[in-house]
């Protein structure tokens, strides 16, 4: 079997989806838990990243500041991926 060292390294970015509310359902009740957003890798599947609520605890992370910095990330691997196009 013979390893391809171009596919191992290669992280390019296929898709990229937008943030998505994530909930948990209990009986009547939704709780938003964060926001997730995947990104599709070439050579390497797909992957799924949490930006998650804090409500109950220290309250530091609100949903607003969840939302930021998921649309942020979606923004830097949307600027990854066209700069990867553009360079070709």
């Amino acid at each position: 079997m013979k390893i391809k060292w171009r596919k191992i390294t290669d992280w390019s970015i296929e898709h990229v989806c937008e943030p998505v509310k994530s909930y948990y359902n209990y009986g009547r009740n939704r709780t938003l838990l964060g926001y997730e957003v995947v990104v599709v890798y070439k050579h390497h599947g797909r992957d799924t990243l949490f930006f998650g609520v804090d409500p109950e605890k220290l309250r530091v992370i609100t949903q607003d500041v969840a939302h930021r910095r998921a649309t942020g990330f979606y923004e830097r691997m949307m600027a990854r991926k066209q700069k990867k196009e553009n360079s070709k």
